[in-house]
């Protein structure tokens, strides 16, 4: 699947009601496209599944917006970002359980680090087919790629568990 487009930021501001008028200021002005694709393969009691999705903006001269993060005074430069993951799970013919294997890579720019890496090991267990409890520990790496900057990103490293009881109806 696909995308292409441009976005603008507004500003309309009404000087005057008699006569109206309404003054409007541009304050970002893009282009970007976006692209995804994904990958599903099952066999039998085994399954794999993956997604990539890559987005590119490119800004008018002068017309970035501010970031999230960094300097008061900086703006976003024109930039790709893209999200991969990889799952291999496999269905244990007893108890319910299937355990699986999950890599995701993240690319954006961000203070933290420009790069995610998010490798986890997983265990979905089905009581029915309508409820299921799924466990995930992950470890979550930030690194630089493309960025220099003088802190380290792996400071912000961490790791997590996460648990979520599936309920559908």
């Amino acid at each position: 699947s696909g995308y292409y487009g441009t976005y603008a930021d507004v500003e309309k501001r009404i000087t005057s009601f008699e006569p109206f008028r309404v003054e409007i200021d541009q304050n970002v002005a893009a282009t970007e496209w976006a692209g995804g694709a994904d990958l599903a393969l099952d066999t039998s009691e085994f399954r794999v599944r993956s997604e990539i999705a890559v987005r590119h903006v490119a800004y008018e001269r002068g017309m970035q917006t501010a970031p999230d993060y960094g300097r008061p005074d900086a703006l976003v430069p024109n930039h790709y970002r893209w999200d991969w993951y990889g799952l291999a799970a496999y269905r244990l013919p007893w108890g319910g359980l299937e355990p699986y294997l999950w890599l995701e890579v993240i690319h954006r720019p961000s203070s933290l680090g420009d790069t995610v890496l998010m490798p986890s090991v997983s265990m979905n267990v089905h009581f029915t087919p309508e409820a299921q409890l799924k466990l995930q520990y992950a470890q979550v790496r930030f690194t630089d790629t493309v960025t220099s900057r003088d802190s380290d990103p792996s400071d912000h490293d961490f790791s997590a568990f996460i648990s979520k009881l599936v309920l559908a109806f």
